[in-house]
């Protein structure tokens, strides 16, 4: 909606939506049927912030980013698992092994290091 030109009103109005959706452990999921995870809450902290419909030392985006840091593995990654049928065989590479969940384990990846990256003390809040 914002790389649309929609206003703030409509724009506020989706932002209520998606804030309302966090779960209680700071993430959001994908589906209503699932848990948070870091794909979900990575793409909605971000696309928030992008819009400027919240600001990075808001409540709300504070949460999810905890939930973030607390579900990144040692490595730095995300585990997120796919729900989909594979077409293709998985990735090899120095990413976790995680096989099958490989493809959405690394978009989950990028999505959760995008919102980390707002927060940093260098952007604008």
């Amino acid at each position: 909606m914002h790389w649309c030109g929609s206003n703030n009103d409509q724009k506020n109005k989706i932002a209520e939506k998606l804030r309302s959706k966090q779960n209680a452990d700071g993430g959001w999921s994908q589906l209503t049927t699932l848990k948070s995870d870091a794909y979900a809450t990575g793409q909605i902290l971000h696309a928030l912030y992008v819009s400027g419909m919240i600001k990075t030392d808001d409540a709300v985006y504070q949460k999810g980013l905890d939930y973030l840091l607390k579900t990144q593995n040692e490595k730095g990654a995300w585990f997120v698992a796919t729900r989909s049928f594979p077409i293709q065989p998985p990735m090899t590479s120095d990413f976790p092994p995680y096989n099958h969940d490989e493809f959405i384990s690394a978009a989950a990846s990028n999505w959760a290091v995008m919102a980390l990256m707002n927060a940093l003390p260098d952007k604008a809040k």
